[in-house]
C-alpha cells in the first residue's frame, strides 16, 4: 500500500513549496512508524483533524495488524451496533470457514451456535441438526493394548471428577468429585457428587513375608505364614534376591490356596481386554485357562524373606448417586445406585446394593444383594435383605417379617412326597411358632415322628369342623402311641378280644386308668384292675363298681369289712376236722381234733396268734 503523506514532506506541485489553500494538505507531524499515516476526521462543521493510525488494513491481502509489539485489535460495535463477519464458506474443519482463528479464542460470556460445536475430535450439539437430542461423539481411534492404564476411553463431567484420568482406561465419572482421587480405574462409572470417590486410591496392600519357595515344574508353593488371601486374588513379591528374586519380583500373579500358610502360583492368560483381579475367581483357575508357574529353572535356595503384597485394583464397579459407594476402595463388579448407598462399604466384590442410605453399616462382604435394606451384616457373604421384609444371612436361614400369601398362577393340590408338589414346597424342615391352619389333607410319611405336644394349657383337638363326633377312619400310632386326651372317643370296630393283643381295642405293656364309670357289655377279661372312685356301697347297686350279675372272683378280696388282723382280708372262716392243726390259717379258723375231740379256734393276742381250745365235745 502506498505510503500516506507524511507532514515532513513539502508539496512539490507548487515552485516556491507552497500550495492554494483549496488545494493543500495541512503538514503533519512525525507518524509513530513509517508504515503508517494519518486519519483525516472531519465533523459536520467542515472542522478536520488528524488521527494517528497504528494498524494497517491492507484490502490486497484481506489483513488487519498493528504496528505495534503486544498491541491489542480491537472492533466495537458501538449502540445496539454488532460486528459481523459474513460470507458463505461453510466450517469442515479448523483451517476452514467465514472466521479462521489460528490461534485460541477466549470469550469472557456466553457462547451460542445454530449448529453443532466441533472440539478436539468431539462434536457436541444435537447430533447433526437432530431433534431434541444432546449428543456428544467422537471418532474412535485403534488402541493397540487395552491392558495399559494410560488414559483411554474415559468420560469425564464435573469438578475434580475422574482426577487420574491418565491413568484410567474405559471409566466414566458425571458430577463433583466423581472418582476424583483414585488410579488404575478400569470400566468403572460413577455418576453423582463424590460417587465411588476413593476407588482405586489402593493400590496394594502389604501381605507378609516370605519364608520358604518350593520351585518345580509343576508349580511354585510359597510359604507367608497365616497370609489370608483367598482364592484367585492377585499378588506381587518384592525383595527377594538371587536367581528366585529375579524371577518373581514386580510380576503379577494369581494364587491357589493350598492352606493358611502356602498358596500355590498361577500366570495370567487371559486375553487381552480381561482382567481378573477377583477374590472370587477360582472359576478363572479350575477351567483351565490359567497354568501354574513353572519354576524349574527359576534357581534354587538362597533368597532373604521378600515380601508379599496383594495387589488392588477396583474394576467394573458402578455407582450412581450422591455419596455413593464413597469410601470403595477395594474389589470388582459391585453395583451402587441411590444417594448415600453403601456409603461406608469399603471391600468387597459381586455385591448388589440399591436404595437411599442403603446398608449404611456395611463395609465388607461379597456377593450381597441389599434393595433398601439395612439388615446386612458387614463381613458376611452371599446375605440377602429387601426392606425390612426379606432377609437371608447368607448361613442357610432366611427371616420373613410379614404375612407371607402364596397364590400359584394354577392351583396345585399336594399329592405326595416322592416329587414335591404343591403351591408351597418345603425341601427341609419347617418350624411355626404360632397356628397352623390346614384346609385339606395333612398327610405325614416316612419314619419321623409326629408329635402333638401342647403345653399345660394347650389342648390337642381333633374332630369335624362343624361339631364333636365320629372321625370315620383315624390311625394314631401305627407302632408305638404315646400319651393321648381325648373328649369322646368312639371304636367302631366288632373285633372280639380274647386276650390282651386282640379286639377292637389293644393296650399293650400298659394299663389302663378310667376316673369314672366302666361298662362292658360282654365277659371281660381283666388281669388287673384299679377303680379309684370312693363312692360308698350302701346296697347291690350302690358303690364305686356294681355287678348286675354274678361275680367270681379266683384270687382274694381286700375290703375295708375285712380282717384287720388279715390285712383287711374279706373271708369267711375255715373249720378244718384232722389228727394235727393246719400248717396255714387265718384268724378265726376253726379245727376239730380228731383224737382228743377238742375244738380250737386261731386268734390274735398282743401279736402272737396261736390256736386256743375253746370246746371239749
Amino acid at each position: 500500500m502506498p505510503l500516506l503523506i507524511s507532514g515532513s514532506q513539502r508539496n512539490s506541485s507548487a515552485a516556491s513549496g507552497y500550495t492554494n489553500l483549496s488545494v493543500a494538505q495541512n503538514q503533519l507531524g512525525d507518524t509513530p512508524t513509517t508504515s503508517t499515516g494519518f486519519t483525516l476526521i472531519a465533523d459536520r462543521g467542515s472542522l478536520a483533524r488528524y488521527v494517528s493510525s497504528l494498524g494497517n488494513l491492507n484490502f490486497d491481502k484481506g489483513t488487519v495488524i498493528s504496528n505495534l509489539a503486544n498491541q491489542n485489535i480491537t472492533f466495537i460495535g458501538t449502540g445496539t451496533g454488532t460486528v459481523i463477519i459474513s460470507g458463505p464458506q461453510e466450517n469442515i474443519g479448523t483451517n476452514t470457514g467465514v472466521l479462521v482463528v489460528d490461534g485460541g479464542i477466549g470469550i469472557s460470556k456466553g457462547l451460542h451456535t445454530g449448529e453443532d460445536i466441533h472440539v478436539n475430535g468431539l462434536t457436541i450439539g444435537q447430533g447433526y441438526q437432530g431433534v431434541n437430542n444432546i449428543v456428544i461423539v467422537g471418532v474412535a481411534t485403534t488402541i493397540t493394548n487395552t491392558n495399559d492404564f494410560d488414559g483411554e476411553n474415559n468420560i469425564s463431567i464435573g469438578y475434580n471428577s475422574l482426577g487420574s484420568m491418565s491413568s484410567a482406561q474405559g471409566s466414566i465419572a458425571i458430577g463433583a468429585h466423581a472418582l476424583s482421587s483414585g488410579t488404575k480405574l478400569n470400566n468403572t462409572i460413577a455418576i453423582g457428587e463424590r460417587s465411588l470417590e476413593s476407588a482405586g486410591t489402593r493400590n496394594f496392600t502389604f501381605i507378609g513375608t516370605v519364608t520358604d519357595i518350593a520351585v518345580a515344574s509343576t508349580g511354585t508353593l510359597v510359604t507367608i505364614p497365616n497370609h489370608g488371601l483367598v482364592e484367585g486374588c492377585s499378588i506381587t513379591f518384592t525383595g527377594i534376591t538371587g536367581d528366585l528374586g529375579l524371577n518373581l519380583n514386580d510380576i503379577d500373579y494369581l494364587v491357589r490356596i493350598i492352606n493358611s500358610n502356602v498358596v500355590s502360583l498361577y500366570n495370567y492368560s487371559f486375553p487381552e481386554n480381561e482382567y481378573i483381579y477377583s477374590i472370587n475367581s477360582i472359576y478363572q483357575i479350575t477351567n483351565g485357562r490359567n497354568i501354574p508357574v513353572d519354576s524349574s529353572n527359576f534357581g534354587s535356595g538362597n533368597f532373604s524373606q521378600g515380601k508379599v503384597y496383594r495387589n488392588i485394583i477396583t474394576f467394573s464397579n458402578i455407582a450412581i448417586g450422591t455419596n455413593a459407594g464413597r469410601k470403595f476402595s477395594n474389589g470388582q463388579r459391585n453395583f451402587f445406585i441411590g444417594h448415600n448407598a453403601a456409603s461406608s462399604f469399603n471391600t468387597g466384590s459381586l455385591n448388589f446394593f440399591m436404595g437411599y442410605d442403603a446398608v449404611s453399616n456395611l463395609k465388607s462382604g461379597n456377593s450381597n444383594v441389599s434393595i433398601y435394606s439395612n439388615r446386612l451384616q458387614s463381613g458376611q457373604d452371599f446375605q440377602v435383605g429387601i426392606g425390612n421384609v426379606f432377609y437371608y444371612d447368607g448361613l442357610g436361614q432366611t427371616t420373613i417379617g410379614s404375612n407371607l400369601l402364596i397364590e400359584a398362577f394354577q392351583i396345585e393340590d399336594a399329592t405326595g412326597p416322592a416329587n414335591l408338589t404343591g403351591a408351597l414346597r418345603v425341601s427341609g424342615g419347617a418350624g411355626i411358632s404360632q397356628s397352623l391352619y390346614v384346609g385339606k389333607n395333612l398327610s405325614v410319611t416316612g419314619t419321623g415322628t409326629v408329635t402333638l405336644s401342647p403345653l399345660s394349657s394347650g389342648t390337642v383337638i381333633i374332630y369335624p369342623s362343624t361339631a364333636t363326633g365320629t372321625i370315620d377312619n383315624m390311625i394314631i400310632g401305627s407302632n408305638n402311641a404315646q400319651s393321648s386326651t381325648f373328649f369322646t372317643t368312639v371304636i367302631t370296630s366288632n373285633s372280639d378280644s380274647t386276650s390282651s393283643s386282640s379286639g377292637a381295642l389293644q393296650v399293650s405293656n400298659g394299663g389302663v386308668g378310667i376316673d369314672k364309670s366302666l361298662y362292658v357289655g360282654l365277659l371281660a377279661d381283666v388281669n388287673t384292675a384299679n377303680i379309684r372312685s370312693t363312692t360308698a356301697a350302701t346296697s347291690t347297686t350302690t358303690g364305686a363298681i356294681t355287678v348286675a350279675g354274678g361275680m367270681g372272683v379266683q384270687g382274694s378280696i381286700y375290703s375295708i369289712d375285712g380282717n384287720v388282723n388279715e390285712d383287711n382280708l374279706l373271708y369267711s372262716p375255715k373249720v378244718t376236722v384232722s389228727t394235727s392243726s393246719p400248717i396255714t390259717a387265718n384268724v378265726g379258723d376253726f379245727w376239730i381234733n380228731v383224737n382228743t375231740l377238742a375244738e380250737y379256734q386261731y386268734i390274735v393276742d398282743e401279736g402272737n396268734r396261736f390256736w386256743i381250745q375253746i370246746a371239749q365235745l
